[in-house]
Formats: C-alpha cells, structure tokens, sequence
C-alpha cells in the first residue's frame, strides 16, 4: 500500500493494487485529469515505502518521452528500466518475461 493524498476527513488515501508478489496498473483517463501526477505521486511514495531489492521500475513512455525524464537523470536505484520515447515493442518486451 502507498499513500496517495488525503481524503475529505483528512485521513490518509492508500492505493492498494496486486495479488501475492506480482503488481501491475493501468492508468487511463483524459488529457489534463491528473494521470501524470498520480503516477508521479505512487512512484515516489512506492520508492519511499520500499527499497531497491523489494521493488523494481519499469519505467517506459510511449509519447514524447517526457514524463519519465526526471527519472532518467535522478539516481533512482528502483528504476531497472526508463526509457523514453519507447516502440510497442519494448513495452511488450519487458512484459514478456512477466506474462510467461
């Protein structure tokens, strides 16, 4: 689990996401609803949450290559992959050993 912001009672919001060892997500919506920001905000709080050997990134953009770009430069020792401005193809690849 992640903190993700607060709610309207001013608690604490926690993303939860995952069956057993294996975690993915999808975020989907439309231009300017805060899908960038909520990524970078569960990256940065999954980073705090865990350390290197327990949680590894995957980090590829398949537009402009502009939102993970930060990531590429910063020293994140999570980020086994950032790549920007990424074929299909790579997403596929690094899905393949996941999806046997």
């Amino acid at each position: 689990m992640v903190p993700i912001g607060m709610n309207v009672q001013a608690r604490s919001t926690l993303w939860n996401w995952g069956v057993g060892t294996v975690h993915h997500g999808l975020v989907g919506g439309t231009t300017g609803s805060g899908k960038t920001n909520l990524i970078h905000v569960l990256l940065t709080g999954l980073a705090e949450a865990y350390g290197p050997e327990e949680l590894e990134l995957y980090l590829a953009d398949f537009k402009e290559g502009v939102e993970f770009k930060d990531y590429q430069t910063a020293d994140l020792p999570h980020a086994r992959i950032v790549a920007l401005e990424s074929e299909p193809e790579l997403g596929l690849s690094i899905l393949a050993p996941i999806t046997g």
